[in-house]
């Protein structure tokens, strides 16, 4: 597991050098999001490899946790229409 979080690493860290490399170019609008969305995207998929380790399902968590979001998002539109 440790050798794919590395793995994971050094192909997002390779995909941030050359996306700066062309973005240097052009305006730096964008180049600030890269970071974050490297890291949430490791984040979740270390998830997905630690919490079944741990006889925890992250997909059943997730539905969980949008089935009690769900319903005050209608209750939003509802409040807004």
């Amino acid at each position: 597991m440790l050798k794919l979080i590395i793995l994971l690493v050094i192909i997002f860290s390779i995909a941030y050098f050359v996306f700066n490399l062309f973005m240097s170019k052009r305006e730096h609008g964008s180049v600030k999001f890269i970071l974050p969305i490297m890291l949430t995207l490791l984040i979740v998929v270390m998830i997905f490899f630690i919490l079944p380790r741990f006889g925890i399902n992250p997909i059943a968590l997730f539905q969980n946790i949008a089935s009690k979001i769900i319903p005050f998002i209608s209750m939003l539109r509802g409040i807004v229409g």
